[in-house]
């Protein structure tokens, strides 16, 4: 699912069996039921608790 929030767009995905999101440009967002390649910068990583909504 592409939410688009103007300056940005949220991307819901799974992998691996976990719900991710991740924010990108709406220009590289892509379109529902694309498949996509990401790679992600670990020092801009957000990880949050499952259970508590809280970050580790």
């Amino acid at each position: 699912m592409v939410e688009h929030l103007g300056a940005t767009s949220l991307v819901h995905f799974s992998h691996a069996g976990q719900d991710c999101a991740a924010l990108m440009e709406p220009a590289a967002a892509p379109r529902a039921g694309q498949d996509v390649l990401l790679s992600v910068d670990p020092s801009r990583l957000c990880l949050f608790d499952a259970d508590s909504g809280r970050a580790v």
